[in-house]
């Protein structure tokens, strides 16, 4: 797994048989630069009539199928991000691999750290706000792993459909947020391990994502029906 400057063009959108996985933070953008490998640019280097294909970005490499996840954690100072494959999911740390890089040949001897494997196709992830926890959906239900010892402390169940999208609370560092193909979301306290609310059945059609306001404890949802 290494990090490196590339300038090979930017896949089209049409390669995927499926959406393109994409993350963001106040600073960095992140988006497969092939199947395999993931590009993260500096948005202030992008200028306003560019596109991402003509911005060379630094690649991680390191997985051996093509990237179906992507999410940074919401740290501005200790950045993170982690992807999943179909049968894997790495944490990279992002200063980390920026520090190790040789600016003379755009490569770095950073390692990026395989958290997770050996399961079913991930359907979303998130990375807590205290940087201790990766939450990840399969199916029906939520593994939660500590990224103190990589292992697997808990898992949540409840949602009756797939887990479509599961974030942190930016107030509250114990809250988890998902949302289901059941038409519900949930809100748990994930050091606790309980279900803190449900909101019962919500839309006639399954509910894809959900959002949070970063100033207080306020969720946006979307469902299929475009609502």
């Amino acid at each position: 797994m290494a990090f490196h400057s590339h300038t090979a063009s930017l896949f089209t959108v049409n390669e995927f048989s499926r959406h393109v996985p994409m993350a963001c933070n106040q600073h960095l953008i992140a988006l497969p630069w092939t199947h395999k490998t993931i590009g993260i640019w500096k948005l202030l280097n992008i200028d306003d009539d560019d596109d991402l294909s003509n911005s060379a970005p630094k690649e991680l490499t390191g997985h051996t199928s093509s990237i179906l996840l992507l999410a940074f954690n919401h740290d501005p100072i200790q950045v993170l991000l982690c992807s999943a494959c179909s049968n894997y999911i790495i944490l990279w740390d992002i200063n980390q691999a920026i520090v190790n890089m040789d600016l003379s040949t755009g490569e770095s001897n950073y390692q990026g750290t395989i958290i997770y494997s050996d399961f079913d196709e991930p359907s979303c992830l998130c990375i807590s706000s205290k940087n201790d926890i990766v939450a990840i959906g399969f199916s029906n239900d939520i593994v939660i792993v500590n990224l103190q010892d990589h292992n697997a402390i808990n898992m949540l169940a409840g949602h009756t459909g797939r887990v479509t999208c599961i974030d942190f609370s930016y107030c509250s560092d114990f809250m988890l947020v998902s949302a289901s193909e059941d038409r519900t979301f949930k809100i748990w306290d994930v050091y606790e391990q309980t279900l803190l609310y449900d909101s019962g059945v919500l839309s006639a059609s399954p509910i894809l994502s959900l959002s949070l306001n970063p100033l207080k404890d306020q969720i946006i949802i979307g469902d299929a029906d475009g609502k």
